[in-house]
């Protein structure tokens, strides 16, 4: 059965499934004042609760420098995926690597999707961590995205060492809800969403969710198309006030044709190296070589290539009350096998990867007396294996047979009121992990790695209250990654270990509100030292790319958000992130010295605007919005080869919407990369000619959308 089949008869089960009674949901654990965020008129700042803590809180009463995206956020501006909310947050990239989405938040982050790298920011959906090629998977019926910079490893473990994004899905509820999207545009595009929430009694309540994306390659020979299905099913059951369980499964698979790889920064005209040029001048995502160009495609014409994708998540989560305390426990897994054929500029290649996962969480939280406090273990099990290889896997860049990472943990966080308007907090975590792997070296030569970690990391902080309006806050917090090993055997001269790297943190910073809340004005300021920072760049001519520590590497900077609402018609957003990294120590095994140079894929300035205005019309009202976000310069290796420098970009969409009394339809016009901004993704070095090479992001796009709620 096709997928257009599958959808329509996905949406016609969720239409006939219309009706049911009404039941009592069991909310998350709240303080006092989040039960209230959503009151008083749309006039001023609205306040935003966050689970970015583990527990419900107010976004400015959090002492971090959280960005918060509500899904309805996500589908008035088109976002439909991770790299996408990239335009919403400061210091940040979300950047495309085939069926990947490599997470760098402040300047750290990994730039390779080998098996046996680590992925250094963590993606957690619904409270469970997600392997990097599950962050490709687009986004369907989403409540929330949080992303919160720095080390976050207290509460969320060895990935986490240089932030978090947590995406959380609507839950069922207690009222009978259908939404239906519907969206047309350039490139044919077409996309559709269908969401059935049914209270079945007043105990359970269950919730569907379906979810068909298609369009045209966004490059020339037809590459970088999609169509791609999702589908969730979720259950709550609630039988007492005191005890909930939330049961979810989803299913999500890629058909389209992956990217090309495309030359950048080689100049035809001058046969030459000019930074930022494409092989084709006047239309970066021509990735085809014909004409005068058909020597630089040695192995044949560039065409679009196939791909399959399959992603399978199971989850559980169970809240209990206690008492005063609150017992939380959530099991989760994930099968993820994704294959994928595309041209590395002109050479063919093929990327697979195969991910399961198992993960186990308890927590217990509770208050008692002047003390907050949550406790928790943790357990996970990752094994994968992934092989990338040119010439369709004959000649293998990396062949990683089996890799293992084991992880348990234990963690606690307590807060302690000394007066109405002072805290403290301390929290620590002592992890164990366990690392095996096997596989084939660049020689043909079999290599294995076996080796276990322990470690722990600690949190301090005060935060404190100004005024009601004004919070000020400081902390130091360590974060820490787990060794792992080379893709070569060991011998008399070479040891395939690659050392753990750790992160001393501090931040500081306010949160305010002032104008009768027509105002917030939120700033924090951080200094990152970190040591032996995990490191590898990709040379495509090169047979083996090794993985080593840079000794220390520093970064600072601060972070200023900014939203201005004088009326429930206005609002305006900015956002400035600057971020400064340097290698202070950083010199590879062969002696070549890196030390002074900036950090990779770190923009020194981030900035993101977004203004919207409300016309009120006789039934009804219409939004006009504009975004922009700009990027400065940036290094796409620690090497800076000439050609390699990136960004210095900005990227501007818009969109024009009518939305009906009480918001139950809408019909609008959109427009993304209005400026058709040729967008890098991913670099690496080499390829035919070079000396880069890179993926592209959209080109301009444009298009309709309709939605109905009710």
């Amino acid at each position: 059965m096709a997928w257009k089949q599958k959808f329509a008869c996905c949406v016609s089960v969720l239409a006939l499934s219309h009706g049911g009674a009404a039941f009592a949901q069991e909310a998350l654990p709240q303080q006092p004042d989040v039960a209230d965020a959503a009151n008083g008129d749309d006039a001023g700042v609205q306040d935003i609760v966050v689970t970015a803590e583990k527990r419900s809180t107010l976004l400015q009463k959090t002492p971090a420098a959280i960005t918060a995206i509500a899904g309805d956020t996500l589908v008035a501006r088109g976002i439909s995926d991770l790299p996408a909310a990239q335009t919403l947050v400061p210091s940040a990239r979300f950047q495309i690597e085939q069926q990947s989405v490599q997470i760098f938040i402040r300047g750290v982050g990994a730039s390779l999707d080998f098996a046996n790298v680590q992925p250094v920011v963590a993606l957690n959906v619904n409270g469970v961590s997600t392997p990097r090629e599950g962050a490709s998977a687009g986004f369907l019926d989403v409540a929330q995205i949080e992303v919160l910079p720095g080390p976050q490893g207290t509460l969320y473990g060895g990935t986490a060492m240089g932030g978090t994004v947590n995406v959380n899905f609507n839950r069922p509820s207690d009222r009978y809800e259908t939404k239906l999207i519907a969206e047309g545009g350039n490139y044919s595009l077409f996309h559709a969403t269908a969401v059935q929430n049914i209270p079945v009694s007043e105990e359970l309540a269950i919730r569907g969710a379906v979810d068909y994306v298609r369009h045209d390659g966004y490059q020339k020979s037809g590459a970088n198309s999609q169509e791609d299905f999702t589908g969730r099913l979720s259950a709550l059951y609630s039988p007492s006030d005191a005890v909930s369980l939330y049961l979810w499964g989803s299913v999500a698979t890629k058909n389209g044709s992956p990217i090309n790889v495309v030359t950048r920064s080689f100049d035809v005209a001058t046969m030459s190296v000019r930074n930022g040029a494409y092989l084709h001048p006047d239309d970066p995502w021509d990735d085809t070589r014909t004409g005068a160009l058909a020597p630089l495609a040695p192995f044949g014409a560039i065409t679009a290539l196939g791909q399959s994708y399959d992603n399978y998540v199971a989850g559980a989560q169970i809240d209990a009350e206690i008492g005063s305390t609150t017992l939380t426990s959530i099991t989760s897994y994930q099968y993820i096998d994704s294959d994928q054929n595309f041209w590395l500029t002109s050479i063919p290649a093929r990327l697979t990867s195969k991910y399961e996962q198992v993960t186990q969480e308890f927590r217990l939280a509770g208050e008692a007396g002047k003390v907050r406090w949550l406790v928790g273990l943790y357990g996970s099990r990752l094994t994968n294996s992934g092989a990338f290889g040119l010439f369709g896997g004959g000649v293998f860049i990396s062949n990683v047979t089996r890799n293992r990472l084991d992880n348990l943990s234990a963690f606690g966080q307590l807060t302690y009121s000394a007066t109405d308007r002072l805290r403290l907090t301390a929290g620590a975590r002592a992890s164990y992990f366990k690392r095996e792997g096997a596989g084939v070296a660049y020689d043909s030569a079999l290599y294995a790695f076996d080796k276990s970690y322990r470690h722990v990391d600690f949190k301090i902080g005060v935060d404190y209250d100004i005024t009601p309006k004004v919070l000020g806050y400081a902390g130091f917090q360590t974060g820490y990654t787990p060794g792992t090993y080379n893709e070569k055997a060991n011998s008399a001269t070479f040891d395939n270990a690659v050392k753990p790297s750790t992160l001393n943190a501090f931040s500081a910073g306010i949160k305010s509100r002032f104008l009768k809340d027509m105002v917030q004005l939120n700033l924090e300021g951080y200094f990152y030292r970190y040591n032996d920072l995990l490191q590898q760049s990709y040379d495509i001519s090169a047979a083996f790319n090794p993985i080593f520590n840079a000794k220390r590497t520093d970064i600072y900077g601060f972070q200023a958000d900014l939203v201005v609402k004088p009326s429930s018609a206005d609002q305006l957003n900015v956002s400035v992130g600057y971020v400064h990294g340097t290698y202070k120590d950083f010199v590879q095994p062969n002696g070549v010295s890196y030390s002074g140079n900036p950090i990779a894929f770190a923009p020194t300035w981030t900035v993101t605007a977004g203004y919207s205005h409300d016309f009120t019309m006789r039934s009804g009202y219409i939004r006009a919005r504009a975004d922009a976000r700009y990027e400065s310069s940036y290094w796409g290796d620690f090497a800076l080869v000439p050609g390699d420098l990136l960004g210095d970009f900005t990227l501007v969409d818009a969109s024009l919407t009518y939305y009906s009394d009480n918001d139950r339809w809408s019909l609008g016009i959109w427009g993304k990369n209005l400026l058709n901004r040729a967008v890098p993704g991913s670099s690496a070095l080499g390829g035919i000619p070079g000396p880069t090479a890179t993926q592209l992001g959209p080109p301009r796009t444009f298009g309709a959308r309709l939605t109905f709620d009710f």
